[in-house]
This record gives C-alpha cells, structure tokens and sequence, in this order.
C-alpha cells in the first residue's frame, strides 16, 4: 500500500484508508505526546478537503469509545472519535496482530495519538492529537484457531460499512451536541492490503 493512498474503490463505494504508523515517524511531535515511546501507534485517518473543514482547532473535549462485535464469524472492532459534531469511525481486524499491539500500548500510555491527513493536499495538509485513552476491557488471549481468513474479514468490514453501518454508528455521546457529521476509515493493515487493493 502506498503511504499516499487515502481513499480506496470498493463494491461498497468509495472507503477512506486508516492505517498505523510509528509515533517516531512524526516530525514535529504532538503535544502531548512529548513522554510517549517512540514505537507508540499513531491512529491514522484520511480525510478529503471539504471534510477537513468540519474540525475545530480545540480536542481537549474530544470523547473516545472501542466496541468490539462479530460479523459471520470475523472479530471488528470499531474506534469513535466525537469531536462536537462530528464523529470520525475506524474499523479494524479486532483479531490483527498489530492492531491488538496498538491496544496494548495505548492503554499502557493511557494515551493515543491520531493523526489526519488530508487527500490532495498540496502541502501534505495534516491534523495532529493526543487524546486520553479510554479504559477497553481486558479481550484475552487470542484464540489462532478461530481467526476467520483476511479474505473474509474484509468482507466483514465492508458489510458493516455498507449495509450494516448501522451497527456500528453511534449517537452523539455529548447530550448538548447534536451529531452533524459522520466519517468512516477501514483500519488496512498488512494482513488486509491484497484485498483492499484487489477492488
């Protein structure tokens, strides 16, 4: 996968990419994010330029939720974000190797930083923020065997983004706040990416 590519193709419609990076790779720091290691995961998101629009400058009242739900046998996870507004989901392989590292240390840091960039921007246009990890039950070992094929993962995350968003599509978690937006990445990790891109 290209580190440029922000949106993929998909039966579904077009899918904003997420993915994650190393903190170490960002230049300048976060605030915040000045006593995290530097193998921290940086939570990516894509945005389009008008959608860049719907962000504040202000994240100190940023809400974060995890919900964790199967699809035909595929473990996902689903990430919120509130920021006002607008809400920005991501949905991952709950069952992703890396992506259950990422869980671990962010709840060791009881930090996550997420970062989003803007696709097509001449500039490399991006939005940096450390959010307050929030405590996500403890999910066990994981179990190899029943780990469902990438191939039918990804047709999991499709569904729920497609048919099923729904699901996964919250209300506003600010009772004052009326929800205005709602923006959705699919997590593409290595194990995903012949898939995502076989569109």
């Amino acid at each position: 996968m290209d580190s440029e590519t922000c949106v993929i193709e998909t039966e579904v419609g077009r899918i904003a990419v997420g993915s994650l990076i190393p903190l170490s790779s960002l230049n300048p720091l976060p605030r915040r994010a000045d006593n995290l290691p530097p193998e921290t995961p940086v939570l990516v998101g894509s945005l389009m330029p008008h959608e860049a629009e719907w962000f504040g400058t202000v994240y100190e009242r940023a809400a974060l939720s995890f919900s964790e739900f199967d699809i035909d046998g595929a473990k996902l996870m689903a990430i919120c974000l509130q920021l006002g507004g607008l809400q920005v989901h991501w949905l991952a392989d709950a069952n992703d190797a890396r992506f259950c590292n990422a869980l671990v240390l962010w709840q060791q840091s009881r930090k996550i930083p997420i970062m989003f960039r803007v696709c097509h921007s001449v500039r490399g246009h991006r939005m940096v923020c450390v959010v307050t990890m929030p405590i996500v039950a403890e999910r066990g070992a994981r179990d190899v065997a029943q780990i469902v094929s990438p191939a039918r993962t990804w047709d999991a995350l499709l569904w729920a983004i497609g048919e099923g968003h729904r699901k996964v599509r919250a209300t506003t978690g600010m009772l004052e706040m009326p929800l205005q937006h709602v923006l959705t990445n699919i997590i593409v990790t290595e194990r995903l990416i012949p898939f995502a891109f076989a569109q």
